[in-house]
């Protein structure tokens, strides 16, 4: 029996001497024999490695898709020519792979794909994805070291609101007064609702807020009274002195 599980691909030679004697210990005619064995390991079907086993991307709300970014791959060793491969994402609606899908007719050969993310539907956030990178040969068996997976992440940065909550004593606010410790919220133009708390000069900042309309409350007291009140704005990018 001839196991090659342990052995690296390469040319192997052995030789094995055959023995044989009587029931008095008298060897037999012919003895010894010999058989030269000579086997050759082969490299097997593998995919090689990715060039980057990570991608990121950023983009600012508005302004635009990120460059692409591509990858580069292929397939050495012992291979049932063509080997097929296919390139696949969880989450189609932002991100594009192109090509998705092609074949290799021998070992050294490579391709780039270029991945690439669309920002214009989505709100400020993070967004994590993966891309499947798999092989299968003209046997229809998927190749040794597929599928591949390359973690993709996205983030989309948004921008930032900033101002003070005041305290007024009539509707017609002619000597506001800050108010410190407001409780601030705000519903920007995605419908995120945003939590803040002003500081001791009755200063807020958010940050991270999206493109449009949106509102912001503030709520709070100071040693005479409680205060509660509104301030509309269409978002347009960053923003300062929106008082409240």
């Amino acid at each position: 029996v001839i196991g090659t599980t342990i052995l690296a691909a390469g040319q192997y030679n052995a030789v094995t001497t055959i023995l044989g004697h009587d029931i008095n210990n008298v060897n037999a005619g012919g003895n010894p024999q010999t058989v030269m064995t000579n086997m050759n390991v082969q490299v097997p079907c593998t995919l090689n490695a990715p060039t980057a086993n990570t991608l990121a991307f950023t983009a600012v709300q508005g302004g635009g898709n990120p460059t692409p970014q591509t990858e580069s791959f292929g397939a050495t060793g012992n291979c049932a020519w063509p080997v097929r491969w296919n390139v696949s994402s969880s989450q189609p609606t932002w991100l594009n792979v192109s090509p998705a899908s092609g074949s290799f007719t021998a070992a050294g050969q490579t391709v780039s794909v270029t991945v690439a993310p669309a920002s214009s539907t989505l709100p400020p956030g993070t967004y994590t994805t993966q891309i499947a990178l798999s092989y299968i040969d003209s046997t229809s068996t998927q190749v040794a070291g597929s599928p591949q997976t390359i973690p993709v992440t996205f983030t989309i940065t948004g921008f930032t609101i900033s101002g003070t909550v005041n305290a007024c004593a009539d509707t017609s606010c002619t000597t506001p007064a800050p108010l410190a410790s407001a409780a601030v919220t705000m519903t920007d133009g995605s419908g995120a609702h945003l939590t803040t708390t002003a500081d001791a000069n009755g200063n807020y900042t958010f940050t991270g807020v999206a493109l449009g309309a949106g509102t912001i409350s503030a709520s709070g007291s100071d040693t005479t009274k409680s205060y509660t009140g509104t301030a509309s704005l269409n978002v347009t990018g960053d923003q300062g002195n929106v008082s409240v």
